[in-house]
This record gives structure tokens, C-alpha cells and sequence, in this order.
């Protein structure tokens, strides 16, 4: 897919906002794209999990023309202006990507988005951009000192870039599984 299919402007490219989910829209480009936009709903009891699951199987099965919902062009969370610096932005310092599922806080009084940057339907990045550019700037400084002081006993995402946009600021991550992970049961994790 070609960067110019990428969804630049409002109503550019169909998507999907699954029932239960309208806070997240998916690309209908392909199934790994459509599992990986499933991936970003947080499910964490037995039963949600059970249908993340299921749902995530019969889209690679059938394609993402199963998920039930909403089916609606994309909206640019900001301004046109904006977004298209914000593109540009990511192309130049997180790398070639050619498709995103979009994240709206579901919360009403919580503010920003987040973005999976997809690459062959594949997560590459995970963007989140906030009106807080302060806060972005720290935790990216934060998280490479982590990651310089190299630690055992946990991990947290290589962060990749950071960066400010008409007063927004945003962080980058590497991805995470594209998959739904579920809660952990173990004790000891």
C-alpha cells in the first residue's frame, strides 16, 4: 500500500468501529490490520477476552468484513494543518508505515488519541499524542534512561521518538504484541 493511501485527511479510507468499541476506528485494508486494531481494546474479564479472541479468529478466517459495527471513513483527530505535520512528522523519525488504527480516550474528561503506526499489517510503532507536550518530552527522556540503565527484572517499550505539534505533544514507542493478550492470571507477574 502506497503512503498516499494513508488515511491524510477526514473520510480518506474505510474503517470500522466495532460495536462496544466506537472509540476505536480499524482499517478494513486487510486481516492482520483488522486484528491488530482489535488488539487495542484493553479486555480483561474471562468473557471479553473469550470474544476478543474469537472475533480475532474469524477475522483472520474470513477477513474483517465479519466485524460487526459501524463501518465509517476516517476522521482526523486534529486539524488538517495538524495532522498532515504529524504525519510527516512520524514518516521522518519512526520510519515507513502504511496503515494506523486510531484510539479516542473513551473516557469524556480524559483528552488526546493514540495511533498504531502498521507496517504490513504489523504493529510498528504506538503513538500517543496528548496536550501535554511537557509530559511527553519527560517520559520519553525517563523511559531512555531506563532502557540506558538496562534492567532485569522488567521491561517497558523502547521508546523511539517524541515530538510537538500545534501545542500537542507525542510519544513513540516500539509496538507491542498486535494481538489480544487478555489479563494475566499468574501471581507472580
Amino acid at each position: 500500500m502506497a503512503l498516499t493511501a494513508l488515511p491524510e485527511r477526514s473520510g480518506d479510507r474505510p474503517g470500522i468501529s466495532p460495536f462496544g468499541m466506537g472509540h476505536i476506528w480499524i482499517p478494513l485494508a486487510g486481516r492482520r490490520a483488522a486484528v491488530a486494531g482489535l488488539s487495542m481494546h484493553p479486555a480483561c474479564k474471562p468473557v471479553s477476552v473469550a470474544l476478543q479472541r474469537a472475533t480475532c479468529a474469524a477475522v483472520m478466517v474470513a477477513g474483517p468484513i465479519v466485524l460487526p459495527g459501524r463501518q465509517t471513513g476516517f476522521r482526523a483527530p486534529l486539524e488538517p494543518e495538524a495532522w498532515s505535520e504529524l504525519l510527516m512528522q512520524w514518516r521522518s523519525r519512526v520510519g515507513r508505515w502504511d496503515d494506523m488504527v486510531l484510539y479516542h480516550r473513551p473516557q469524556p474528561h480524559r483528552s488526546g488519541f493514540a495511533v498504531l503506526l502498521l507496517r504490513n499489517g504489523r504493529g510498528l510503532a504506538f503513538v500517543r499524542v496528548t496536550p501535554d507536550a511537557g509530559r511527553t518530552a519527560h517520559e520519553f527522556a525517563v523511559m531512555r534512561g531506563v532502557h540506558a540503565g538496562r534492567p532485569r527484572t522488567f521491561r517497558i517499550a523502547l521508546p523511539l521518538a517524541q515530538g510537538t505539534v500545534a501545542g500537542y505533544g507525542w510519544l513513540a514507542v516500539e509496538s507491542g504484541p498486535n494481538y489480544p493478550l487478555g489479563a494475566v492470571r499468574r501471581p507472580e507477574v
